[in-house]
């Protein structure tokens, strides 16, 4: 038996309530290995232990000597979450089931406006006589999304190499030897100078320089340094501020913490020159802080019932015009995902550092 496909009228006598029919399964298929995946309110499927799409996909790549951190998969149903999360690329439809738009890596056009062919020719076809660049990158992470950001405002044409840092000793040791001695991402590949980088500013400032500089890396030296404080700010005083105050389960040393974290944001608000970090230009300034400041905004919401921005109304408007960047949109998880993320962390009482670090 390949699978079996139960279907019900909804709302029809003598028909079975598909809510019902699924717990039903679930709970007499307990431990069996069974996949029952629900549909909707008209069919569910139920598939034997080891099939699935993904186990599909990973046969389908071995035969053709493909990893599958190359590969790109389309998928917009919950019996795509497998295949979604095995390869480099999962990319979902924008108007695929929830659940496949939080496991998908990226979100796509919707079927009806060509998205596989969009998730194609974005992330597999080179455009013609283009210098390719692989960008290694890991869900979820502020640093890699900051590069991300930084590629898309460039209209770079690059490749998306997602690495699983908690693979097996060989993959981790290919990454590290091939690519990343540190073991970490992001990482970026030039083909046409051969350069292989790591960490994230500094990968952003090439990147810059590499289409010279424009609007993103000013050619002024003073502006240059600006854009570099912004990025020591960010990442040495905010980042922590926010990350320690979201993981501390201290009640006493709760006060201090939000007080460290508003020192962090009073230099945003008293120093920003608006629109923008430095003025009317998005800069690497804005690039950089924007994964961080996204989360920030989110997670304390979430998890503290606190509006970090409320006492920064300057901060809070740079941060709603930014967020509505196309570069951004192009690279923003799904919230269920960010949520998904830091339950893990606070489960684990993960240090500041986030995956790289543990």
């Amino acid at each position: 038996v390949l699978k079996f496909v139960i279907w019900t009228l909804p709302g029809e006598d003598g028909w079975a309530s598909m809510d019902a029919t699924v717990c039903e399964l679930r709970a007499r298929l307990e431990g069996l290995g069974a996949t029952i995946l629900h549909h909707g309110d008209r069919w569910c499927e139920v598939l034997p232990p080891g099939v699935d799409k993904g186990s599909g996909v990973l046969k389908l790549l071995s035969s053709l000597g493909v990893a599958p951190e190359d590969a790109l998969a389309v998928g917009d149903a919950e019996n795509d979450l497998s295949m979604l999360r095995i390869v480099g690329i999962g990319a979902a439809p924008a108007n695929a089931q929830p659940a496949a738009l939080a496991a998908a890596d990226v979100v796509v056009p919707s079927n009806s406006d060509d998205g596989v062919a969009a998730a194609i020719r974005k992330y597999v076809l080179p455009e013609e006589g283009a210098n390719m660049l692989d960008f290694y990158t890991l869900d979820m992470c502020p640093f890699a999304q900051r590069c991300w950001i930084v590629l898309e405002e460039l209209g770079a044409s690059y490749s998306r190499r997602a690495v699983n840092l908690r693979g097996s000793e060989e993959e981790r040791a290919r990454y590290e030897r091939e690519v990343n001695p540190r073991g970490k991402v992001p990482a970026l590949r030039d083909a046409e100078t051969g350069v292989t980088l790591f960490e994230s500013l500094l990968i952003n400032e090439y990147l810059a320089e590499r289409q010279e500089g424009g609007p993103l890396l000013p050619a002024d030296p003073a502006a240059r340094a600006r854009i570099r404080l912004w990025n020591e700010h960010c990442d040495s005083q905010l980042a922590v501020a926010h990350f320690t105050l979201l993981m501390n389960k201290d009640a006493p040393s709760e006060e201090a913490k939000r007080a460290a974290l508003d020192a962090a944001l009073d230099v945003y608000e008293a120093r920003l020159v608006g629109p923008y970090l430095l003025g009317d230009a998005f800069t690497l300034a804005d690039a950089n802080a924007l994964p961080f400041f996204e989360r920030l905004d989110f997670s304390l919401r979430h998890y503290k019932q606190i509006d970090a921005l409320a006492r920064h109304p300057r901060t809070r408007r740079w941060l709603d015009l930014a967020l509505s960047r196309e570069s951004f949109r192009a690279t923003r998880q799904p919230e269920a995902k960010l949520v998904e993320l830091y339950d893990k962390f606070l489960e684990a009482d993960y240090a500041f550092g986030g995956l790289n670090k543990n």
